[in-house]
């Protein structure tokens, strides 16, 4: 849900002309979408990315560490 409230109110802060007049804004032009989705897409797979090789590479300093916890 929040989220989706999220999504509406930057859509409405986006198009709507009474937002666009009081924060000085402009409507985001449609051929700018598909560029916009393709960032957050690959900013999301070098993040992924990077969290896999940081668990991948690091195993030996987190085994004896959750071991004594558990003790």
């Amino acid at each position: 849900m929040g989220i989706s409230a999220v999504v509406i109110l930057q859509l409405l802060f986006t198009y709507t002309p009474p937002f666009q007049a009081l924060f000085e804004t402009e409507a985001i032009p449609l051929w700018v979408w598909p560029w916009l989705f393709l960032g957050g897409l690959v900013f999301f797979l070098v993040v992924e990315a990077e969290k896999l090789i940081i668990r991948n590479t690091r195993p030996a300093l987190a085994i004896p560490v959750l071991a004594e916890s558990a003790a």
